[in-house]
């Protein structure tokens, strides 16, 4: 199984909507071709709109950890923001330590679900050189926790 992992936090709800929208497209093109996906982001917002008392983040963090233990692989869906976000941050530290085989999912800037959330070229193009995804060596690992310690 595949953790699709993805920003979501963000004081706008209407980006944080965007978000679980573009989560949601990507996880359902996944499925479509044949994957088994979890994204947190997708399954946890979905919930947190029916209950009349809402997790707290820190629980969603620590239900999302113990489900991508269970997961073969990390995809990380780099939206707008991921270099800030410590779920992101939390999750692909643990996918490394755990040996997880870990890629980036390569936004599509001419499909309309990505619209404005594409983030800027050169937030990615250090980590990864094209394919759909592809699965990070360590010196590509390497670079991908530089990015968001740049922003710590």
């Amino acid at each position: 199984m595949i953790y699709l992992a993805s920003p979501y936090m963000h004081a706008d709800p209407a980006v944080i909507e965007r978000r679980v929208e573009i989560a949601a497209a990507v996880t359902m093109r996944m499925m479509n071709e044949g994957k088994r996906v979890y994204c947190p982001v997708v399954h946890g917002h979905s919930l947190q709109q029916i209950s009349e008392v809402p997790a707290s983040e820190e629980a969603w963090v620590q239900h999302g950890l113990e489900m991508l233990a269970k997961c073969d692989s990390l995809v990380l869906l780099p939206l707008m923001g991921w270099t800030n976000s410590s779920g992101c941050f939390a999750e692909c530290t643990l996918a490394d330590k755990l040996g997880k085989r870990m890629s980036v999912y390569q936004l599509d800037r001419n499909h309309p679900e990505q619209g404005m959330t594409y983030p800027k070229e050169h937030e990615i193009q250090k980590v990864f050189d094209g394919g759909q995804h592809f699965y990070l060596n360590e010196r590509q690992k390497h670079e991908l926790y530089a990015l968001f310690l740049e922003k710590q």
